[in-house]
């Protein structure tokens, strides 16, 4: 679904932006995220107390770090995880200028390559389930981060908008087979007392990408949108490469549950 929404959203406000002006694109999306709130307020607790924790959020968090830190393939994967939010903020948050300095187009444009990179997000998704229960995960995701790091270098040295939308193709799908395989892997090896503060970690991820928005902004003004591009490209890149080298283990990552009994019981006390 929010994939669905990827494509939706971007190829129809592109036509609005166009007609009523971009203030109508932030006044829209602050309506979507009061009706998300708006729902959330009604949702309730229908398992009771019963499993809840006893100790201090900050003893649970404690616990999900040092969980982490016992298991260097959980690093390894939400570090690589960690790379295309960060690195490929590059690319989201220069759009606009890549539309209108590099490709010298409109805000229609802007919204053709983000469509292009929600119908990539769509097709990512229906490869990973054709897929099935595969072997070799950990290599796969390795290799999906290659093939965002290659898409994002050939969307930054692009001048051709029919170039620049099928690499937005697939930079959107391989971000999401990475996104949906990462948290395949991360709750399929973790034990299921540990599943919520993983996958805060793993959203974590997406905060971080904010301060880089931050840099990336300063490169750009200073060396131009395609040189960041390309240097979040290449950089994303060469730390899959470290990651790989340091822990060669993680290629043969599949999902397996490795529950460590000591630390799971240790935790629990």
């Amino acid at each position: 679904v929010f994939n669905i929404t990827m494509v939706a959203g971007p190829a129809l406000s592109a036509p609005l932006i166009g007609i009523l002006g971009e203030a109508w694109g932030f006044y829209s999306a602050a309506a979507g995220n009061a009706v998300m709130v708006s729902a959330l307020l009604f949702m309730r607790n229908t398992t009771g107390k019963q499993g809840l924790s006893r100790r201090s959020p900050v003893q649970d968090m404690m616990a999900g770090l040092r969980y982490v830190r016992q298991h260097k393939d959980v690093q390894a994967i939400l570090a690589l995880a960690a790379i295309p939010p960060i690195c490929g903020s590059a690319v989201n948050a220069l759009l606009p200028v890549f539309a209108r300095d590099v490709l010298k187009g409109t805000v229609e444009d802007v919204g053709i390559l983000m469509t292009a990179s929600g119908l990539g997000a769509v097709a990512g998704t229906v490869v990973l389930i054709a897929m099935g229960d595969f072997k070799k995960k950990g290599f796969s995701l390795v290799v999906c981060i290659w093939i965002w790091g290659l898409a994002q270098i050939a969307f930054a040295l692009s001048s051709a908008l029919g170039i620049s939308i099928a690499a937005m193709v697939v930079l959107g799908a391989a971000n999401a087979f990475l996104m949906a395989l990462t948290q395949i892997l991360l709750i399929s090896t973790a034990p299921p007392t540990f599943h919520g503060r993983i996958m805060s970690l793993f959203m974590l991820s997406f905060g971080l990408s904010s301060l880089s928005v931050m840099l990336f902004g300063a490169m750009a003004q200073a060396w131009g949108a395609p040189v960041t591009a390309l240097s979040a490209g290449t950089i994303g890149i060469g730390l899959s490469a470290i990651l790989m080298w340091r822990r060669p283990a993680l290629l043969r990552v599949s999902g397996e549950p490795q529950i460590d009994s000591e630390h799971v019981v240790q935790d629990n006390l």
